[in-house]
């Protein structure tokens, strides 16, 4: 998933907060009419769920809508949602889901497998590609028919087989799939629900916790859906989001209790609750890829000698987490082996580009790099190595939005974000699949496809070799400069706010959030401060 990501170096300290005299349930009842307000950073949140792609609007359809599937706050296994349960061949390619009968959408038609099934159909129709279709490749005939237009939607793995039940075939086991149809992108659409309407927040059919009330520049409110299938389990009544780039503003309106939780940028230095600050290993990666398709750079002699110069210890030294690979240290149990990270070597680069017909860089393409002011230091340590060629080199960070950018332009590199959306290794490397709407690259490798499409005919450890085959070939073609895996970050007081778990996708679905004394935190906090006072 496309991340904006704010990377802060932090050195705090962790105090004790101290909690309410009330008890957690007396706290809890006091607190039942109050608002959740959360600070995001400014900027469109975009409410149609096949075209959302950050992690900030990932987190915003948590509260908006639902699937056949969530994932548990804690452990991030997929449990039951809009499909009350499912039953799964033995040969793993037939998944059945019961819906929960009588559920309806927020403006009260009814929500059963037909909605799953437009919605999944609008999501693969080839005649306006969606950037996330490429999720539901695994389904049967599906690749087929979004990329070449073959065959018809009844040739789709995808069936009804009753009001209320909805049957998925795959064309291969995929291990993680039901946790893949907890994406925002899976969620059902209403038969009344036309494409114009997305753009007005008042005419969307919800299907999840909450709906949204008002929508302004700045603001946008939310209010419990009357119409969600486990309402009464929704302890919160209203959401407030307030979009700011202000940090000292955003940390001064949380320490004054004025926002319970902030994802937009903040001011560690200032902040007085220091036990609020909550920076969690994310499973994300940050990188910049090959985006020109110059003859020069499709010449791997090219990019091998460019990637040479890169002075990658200092490169490194520039994060607290830096990346080696694409994909992100993985326990050695599970049979990943981890790529082990470029090395300089002036020498050499100059040698190939003298072979590639490039001595001393002459001739080559002005090399460009387009960066965001996230990634500003590392393009410029980039460029820096590069100034030693006998050609130009620019950095710059395009004005307006940054991923519009990429769509209509190929800099040399591209600096890019991502946050997978379930954890398997494959969320990364699909990126750069030659069928992947998101592979804005010059890479398209057959071998590097048949080594993903083989990754699905093995399990266990066998296709973690597989695939981290599959990295090696990809980084060993000099596509991806690997630069950080940046940890979540956000503010929130979890001595008073209860349902919000540490995972490493960083998504945290409002439904279970709720206020009052967190008792297991405050044992545990507690009990670290004592042991702490005794060391």
């Amino acid at each position: 998933m496309r991340s904006y990501v704010f990377l802060l170096a932090i050195f705090c300290l962790v105090s004790l907060c101290v909690p309410s005299s009330l008890s957690a349930d007396e706290r809890s009842a006091s607190q039942a009419a109050e608002q959740f307000n959360v600070i995001y950073p400014e900027g469109l949140l975009e409410l149609d769920p096949h075209q959302a792609n950050t992690v900030l609007t990932a987190q915003l359809h948590t509260a908006l809508y639902e699937g056949l599937v969530t994932l548990d706050p804690r452990t991030l296994l997929p449990e039951p949602a809009l499909a009350e349960d499912w039953t799964i061949s033995k040969d793993e390619k037939v998944y059945t889901f019961r819906i929960r009968k009588g559920v309806l959408f927020s403006d009260g038609t009814p929500l059963d497998a037909y909605s799953f099934y437009r919605s999944f159909l609008r999501l693969v129709d080839p005649n306006i590609p969606k950037e996330y279709a490429y999720l539901l490749d695994g389904v049967k005939n599906v690749m087929r028919y979004r990329l070449n237009k073959e065959g018809s939607i009844s040739d789709l793995g995808l069936r009804v087989l009753s009001p209320w039940v909805f049957e998925i075939t795959l064309e291969y086991p995929i291990p993680y799939f039901l946790s893949l149809l907890a994406h925002h992108a899976f969620v059902p659409i209403s038969s009344y629900q036309l494409p114009v309407m997305w753009k007005d927040y008042s005419r969307i059919a919800y299907s999840g916790p909450y709906v949204v009330s008002k929508y302004s520049a700045d603001n946008m409110h939310l209010v419990k859906n009357p119409f969600y299938w486990d309402k009464d389990n929704v302890n919160i009544p209203e959401l407030s989001i307030t979009m700011s780039n202000d940090a000292l503003q955003n940390t001064v309106m949380f320490d004054n209790s004025k926002s319970d939780w902030v994802l937009g940028p903040f001011d560690p230095k200032s902040l007085k609750k220091r036990s609020a600050l909550k920076i969690n290993p994310s499973f994300s990666t940050q990188f910049f890829y090959f985006a020109d398709d110059h003859p020069a750079f499709q010449d791997v002699r090219v990019r091998e000698a460019l990637f040479l110069l890169i002075p990658w210890q200092e490169l490194r030294n520039l994060y607290s987490t830096p990346a080696l690979g694409l994909v992100p240290t993985l326990p050695k149990s599970l049979g990943y082996s981890s790529f082990q990270g470029f090395k300089t070597d002036k020498k050499r680069a100059l040698k190939l580009l003298a072979r590639a017909g490039y001595p001393q860089g002459r001739g080559l393409p002005e090399l460009v790099i387009a960066t965001s002011y996230i990634h500003d230091n590392a393009a410029k340590t980039i460029a820096s190595a590069w100034l030693q060629l006998d050609t130009t080199v620019r950095v710059f960070v395009p004005e307006g939005d940054y991923f519009n950018y990429l769509d209509h332009n190929k800099p040399t590199l591209a600096a890019y974000g991502w946050v997978a959306d379930y954890l398997d290794p494959i969320a990364f490397l699909s990126l750069f699949a030659s069928t992947n709407p998101l592979n804005k690259s010059i890479y398209k490798d057959p071998v590097y496809d048949r080594f993903l499409f083989s990754s699905n005919l093995r399990k266990n450890k066998s296709r973690m070799r597989i695939l981290s085959d599959a990295e090696s070939t990809l980084l060993n073609s000099f596509i991806v400069v690997p630069i950080n895996h940046p940890p979540s970050s956000s503010l929130i007081d979890l001595t008073i706010i209860r349902g919000w778990y540490e995972n490493p996708l960083d998504i945290h679905p409002f439904k279970y959030l709720s206020f009052g004394v967190n008792e297991d935190i405050r044992k545990s906090m507690i009990g670290r401060f004592i042991s702490y006072g005794e060391s």
